[in-house]
């Protein structure tokens, strides 16, 4: 199969598949939430005064370290984690309700125009 083809999935299958997408994205958003508390709240209270180019380093790590590790987290997520499928809805699997104007009727009996 091409790298960036569409995977044919049943329903099931593509709920599994968002399922494990969602529980990969939010565990990488723990982490990240983490790392920022960890190393923005508390590097930060504990009165360490290191500093580079004028700028704390709590600040260093909280902020713009994590800049790039959340962006090598995304690749790795959708490397990893993410699969190329449809959203629609499969012919056989898709659940129609037709409902005609002569169905619809008001209590006196009459159709409704």
């Amino acid at each position: 199969m091409e790298k960036n083809a569409v995977k044919p999935m049943t329903y099931s299958q593509k709920h599994a598949q968002c399922k494990k997408e969602a529980k990969a994205t939010l565990i990488f958003y723990a982490f990240c939430f983490f790392w920022w508390v960890m190393t923005g709240w508390v590097l930060g209270l504990s009165g360490a005064e290191i500093y580079i180019w004028y700028i704390p380093l709590w600040f260093w790590l909280s902020v713009i370290a994590l800049v790039p590790i959340g962006c090598v987290g995304c690749v790795i997520l959708i490397k990893k984690y993410y699969v190329n499928f449809d959203l629609g809805e499969d012919a056989g699997e898709r659940i129609e309700s037709v409902v005609s104007i002569d169905d619809i009727e008001d209590d006196a009996g009459e159709e409704t125009p």
